[in-house]
């Protein structure tokens, strides 16, 4: 792989000298009072926060989030969040952010409804998550300005759930990740339930790229006559056009008992003249540090084909995703702050890693949020991929 240091990265750093009109305040929470710790409470963090704070919540296991209807980037330390009970977000305006998180609680694991709001969850594990309710979505997003998935993991509730239901959302965007729909409810004697759909979107346009979208098995009844359950579709769309590259959709099995037995789910179902277009492109892999403080290396990570050249768009905060045809994409970085570099040739392995060391932020500012994203293209720029995006933190070096 190659690994270099780039002195194109100094552009960069320009961009966060400017920053102080975008500078958020950060809050530190931990389980318990120690150096640089402000709240032992995520909730209590998030009540003292304002519109575009930074919540930082070191290793540990906390309870509900409620961001009612602020604009905030909740996140993990390094090291990880072991959980955090139900994330919820309802009448924010701006751009929410959940990064490097495990999310919990009966039910969804985390519902937004905002919809002058864009929400961006990254890097998050919502899986092994107990819950009981039937056909309870674990992801819920409604009536939003947009939602955007990278990289994260996504199992429906027990019994049935959907993992990601998107509804009244104008743009919905997966970046990679692995989406699947829970098991059907097992019955005696009555008709066992069906598996649910890992994705289900209701309205608007949807884009995955270099996603997994498994349908749940159906449930079983195996004394009766009753019907097994049918397996749950890779996903569902309702009025929605939808285009994929290089994702994976499939239906799930259906109940392994049960008079008459069920059916298999479907990789994709298309309701209310919803289209479905697989582009022929390979999708591309990228990964970035989460939370870098001043003066420590941030380094990026990426996976493509052999030869062919790795750029990067960045920003300081992210837009409304604007769909660039030509580019096999969603762009992600605010296009009004956008700027771009051209790094290297990616090795014979197709891989490539660079760093940057994290400049002093302006006084006054905590941490900043500066969203990347690499652009993979060859030597006639006839093959162009955008990969998927990525947000660092830098934050202060004192916190």
């Amino acid at each position: 792989m190659d690994r270099r240091h780039s002195p194109g990265f100094a552009g960069i750093a320009i961009a966060l000298l400017s920053a102080a009109a975008r500078g958020q305040a950060v809050h530190v929470v931990a389980n318990a009072p120690g150096p640089g710790v402000e709240f032992t409470s995520v909730q209590a963090a998030i009540d003292a926060a304002t519109d575009g704070d930074i919540v930082l919540l070191r290793p540990g296991t906390y309870g509900d989030a409620n961001l009612g209807a602020k604009s905030l980037a909740l996140a993990g330390d390094v090291g990880g969040v072991e959980a955090v009970g139900r994330i919820t977000s309802a009448g924010a305006s701006g751009r929410v952010l959940l990064k490097s998180l495990k999310a919990g609680g009966t039910g969804n694991a985390v519902s937004v409804n905002s919809p002058s709001c864009g929400v961006s969850i990254e890097d998050c594990d919502f899986t092994a998550i107990s819950g009981s309710s039937i056909g309870q979505t674990r992801l819920l997003v409604t009536s939003s300005a947009f939602v955007t998935a990278t990289r994260t993991l996504v199992e429906g509730s027990a019994l049935g759930g959907r993992a990601l239901f998107v509804q009244s959302t104008p743009i919905a965007t997966l970046y990679g990740g692995s989406f699947t729909g829970a098991h059907g409810l097992d019955t005696v004697g009555t008709p066992a339930g069906p598996g649910g759909a890992a994705l289900r979107v209701e309205g608007g346009f949807a884009f995955v790229s270099a996603a997994t979208c498994q349908g749940g098995s159906g449930g079983s009844a195996p004394l009766g006559p009753a019907k097994a359950g049918d397996g749950g579709n890779g996903a569902e769309l309702v009025a929605v056009a939808m285009r994929s590259l290089g994702s994976t959709f499939a239906g799930g099995a259906p109940g392994v008992a049960g008079s008459p037995p069920g059916d298999f789910g479907v990789p994709v179902a298309l309701f209310s003249g919803s289209t479905w277009t697989t582009l022929p492109q390979t999708a591309r892999t990228f990964s970035a540090s989460t939370v870098v403080r001043e003066g420590q290396t941030a380094t990026l990570t990426f996976g493509g084909a052999p030869g062919e050249f790795a750029g990067l768009v960045y920003a300081l905060g992210a837009g409304p995703p604007l769909h660039l045809p030509e580019w096999n994409g969603m762009l992600i970085p605010e296009l009004a702050t956008a700027d771009a570099l051209l790094l290297a040739t990616l090795d014979t392995n197709g891989a490539a890693s660079f760093s940057f060391v994290a400049p002093q932020l302006p006084a006054g500012v905590e941490g900043v949020r500066l969203v990347v994203q690499p652009l993979y293209f060859d030597a006639a720029a006839t093959n162009v991929v955008l990969g998927p995006p990525a947000t660092i933190l830098i934050v202060d070096d004192t916190i």
